[in-house]
């Protein structure tokens, strides 16, 4: 995908499943955001408040969440289990 929203307010947004490989986040917010099922491969998160966001079964294979802020279990659930074969 390669989206740039960088410094995007993406508060409340539902993404669940969606396809955003290489999506450049950085400096974002994130708050609430729904991201569960998504495909994050190589996207990056640096410095975005991850304030209650759901990345329960994303896929964040080589995401870089370096400096983000308010990293929950579903993030730290999703890092270390990297790549999960799943039905979509």
């Amino acid at each position: 995908m390669d989206a740039r929203l960088v410094g995007t307010d993406l508060s409340g947004a539902d993404l669940t499943g969606a396809a955003m490989d290489s999506a450049d986040l950085s400096n974002s917010t994130l708050k609430g955001t729904r991201l569960a099922g998504a495909t994050l491969r190589h996207a990056l998160f640096k410095g975005a408040n991850l304030d209650s966001a759901d990345f329960s079964n994303a896929d964040l294979w080589n995401a870089n969440f370096e400096q983000a802020t308010n990293l929950d279990d579903s993030v730290r659930a999703a890092l270390a289990e990297p790549f999960v074969v799943r039905g979509r």
